[in-house]
């Protein structure tokens, strides 16, 4: 049995119902004319939606949802598939941003550090700058994740590589 999703409605933020400091928080030299109406950077993805890196050769995909060019540099947001039994990444570390995962379906062992973290749907993991770390589906199904890197790394435009790092290791 299938659950359908339901249809996103997107609908304006009224300044009643945001406010406070969110209307002075755009950056210096693109305030917009009424404070808290800048929506030319507004994203808005429903499920399976975002620019996509061709399949990993290891049964692995990855879904751009916001890149630093989305986000004034700020971080960047994947959603990442694997299949069972597959290694997303091998070990790494990232010397000059965080990465965080947050696990929407399947499951997912995070080794971040001397830590092993056996992750299903709903836990989220934090690898800080520094600390090596890598995943692996240890499940019997496919499992998907978020990534939200701080500062971001490497966007959609780096699809080769992002490819290359996310299908290393065994």
């Amino acid at each position: 049995m299938t659950a359908t999703q339901p249809e996103l409605t997107v609908r304006p933020v009224t300044e009643s119902a945001n406010p406070g400091p969110a209307a002075t928080a755009s950056p210096v030299g693109s305030e917009p004319e009424t404070p808290g109406q800048d929506t030319d950077r507004t994203v808005v993805l429903s499920d399976g939606e975002g620019r996509a890196v061709p399949a990993t050769p290891r049964g692995g995909r990855i879904l751009w949802k916001a890149t630093a060019d989305d986000t004034d540099g700020a971080y960047s947001l994947q959603e990442l598939s694997t299949s069972p039994g597959r290694r997303g990444v091998q070990s790494h570390v990232h010397h000059t941003q965080d990465e965080a995962f947050y696990v929407l379906e399947g499951e997912i062992t995070f080794e971040v550090g001397t830590i092993v973290v056996p992750a299903r749907a709903g836990t989220f993991v934090l690898a800080p700058r520094g600390v090596v770390h890598s995943h692996r589906n240890t499940g019997k199904t496919p499992a998907r994740w978020l990534t939200i890197c701080s500062p971001p790394g490497m966007g959609p435009k780096g699809g080769e590589i992002m490819r290359r790092t996310h299908t290393a290791g065994t």
